[in-house]
């Protein structure tokens, strides 16, 4: 660890803060523990109802996103799904349903019909559909009342696989769990987690605590492997996405994961992952999820945005314009805090990042952003 870390800090005068921080994020993993159990005996019963509705033999429902991972916060009762077709003619449908906005739409309605006409799901009275099929990923939202919402997908093969990647890494050390949800606290106080905006994403801060728990430093070995290699025959690229459907319908083999060398615990994790993102250099270095280390990029310098690549794409899943600007300045700024024994034992309200909006009130990724700074 860096001389001057906020680590270094933390463990010499603040451990009391660092123990009830602790205990904080081991409570907070079993209310999404509890919350997640709620919602599944909520939701399933809906979508096995939806997906009877409109699927046949040779298609599927399948929950992606929070649901499917386990990582349900703040009590959300927004469920992503995917339709997928299973048969021999899967490609020509996706290709159809990528190059054809008239098939697209056609097909949405169709769906809205078959729903709607279904008397033990839909109530005209409260429920209410959208299908816009002119986005760049077509979406048909359903609103079951004011509780329960369903964004539903069609054959978006890379969310089948970022959920699957995404389930291994938060069932195999429930250390990822509880940073995940530390960062992703931090980052909704900080204002600096707004995807549309250009700024991180829940799918960005799952990845950058996957990257970072996987990373050796110094003598340590890292928390967690190379997920992508161990569960190579399950979430890698080459996959057929017929078995990563079939992956989604079973449980993480932790068989396979030798239990990790570092006990590192959660509060010492979280002051390392501040050091480690406050000094990262985002101008030279990119994040490879099957990398165990930041990988030098292609043309350092002229690209100032986070580059983070995950094993299904060519291309950088972050491209906002102003991811690295404001992560970097928020990493500098807890660490800094944190060797004063702030944002130690803080989670989840984290009062301390209004000094932090004040400060930066006049960058755009904030003065062009509707809440309020008092």
């Amino acid at each position: 660890m860096p001389t001057n870390s906020a680590h270094e800090f933390a463990t010499n005068l603040h451990e009391p803060k660092l123990k009830i921080l602790d205990e904080l994020l081991k409570e907070a993993d079993v209310r999404r523990g509890e919350r997640h159990k709620e919602m599944l005996e909520t939701i399933v019963p809906i979508v096995k109802k939806i997906e009877k509705c409109i699927c046949t033999e040779e298609s599927r429902l399948v929950t992606i996103g929070s649901l499917a991972t386990g990582l349900t916060l703040r009590g959300s009762s927004d469920v992503d799904l995917c339709f997928v077709t299973t048969s021999k003619h899967s490609n020509q449908f996706m290709a159809d349903l990528t190059a054809n906005y008239d098939f697209r739409r056609t097909f949405m309605s169709t769906i809205v019909g078959l729903i709607k006409k279904d008397q033990s799901i839909w109530d005209y009275r409260n429920n209410h559909a959208l299908y816009l099929p002119g986005i760049k990923v077509p979406l048909l939202t359903l609103n079951f009342g004011k509780k329960i919402k369903f964004d539903m997908q069609f054959s978006h093969y890379h969310s089948l696989r970022n959920t699957d990647l995404l389930r291994h890494f938060a069932g195999l050390d429930s250390r990822f769990r509880m940073l995940y949800i530390w960062v992703k606290e931090l980052a909704i106080q900080m204002r600096i987690k707004d995807g549309a905006f250009g700024l991180l994403s829940s799918y960005h801060i799952s990845l950058l605590v996957a990257h970072f728990l996987q990373t050796k430093r110094s003598n340590d070995s890292s928390v967690l492997p190379l997920v992508t290699k161990v569960f190579e025959d399950r979430i890698s690229g080459k996959v057929l996405i017929e078995k990563v459907i079939e992956s989604l319908d079973t449980p993480v083999n932790i068989k396979k994961i030798i239990t990790s060398k570092n006990t590192d615990s959660i509060s010492d994790l979280v002051v390392q992952f501040v050091d480690y993102f406050a000094g990262f250099d985002y101008y030279n270095n990119a994040i490879y999820i099957d990398k165990a280390h930041p990988v030098p990029k292609k043309q350092p310098l002229i690209n100032a945005k986070l580059q983070i690549f995950d094993p299904y794409s060519d291309e950088s899943i972050s491209n906002g314009i102003h991811t690295v600007e404001a992560f970097s300045l928020a990493m500098k700024f807890v660490q800094d805090r944190m060797k004063k024994g702030f944002f130690l034992n803080t989670f989840p309200q984290f009062p301390e990042a209004q000094i932090f909006l004040h400060q930066n009130q006049d960058k755009v990724w904030i003065s062009n952003r509707k809440f309020d700074l008092a």
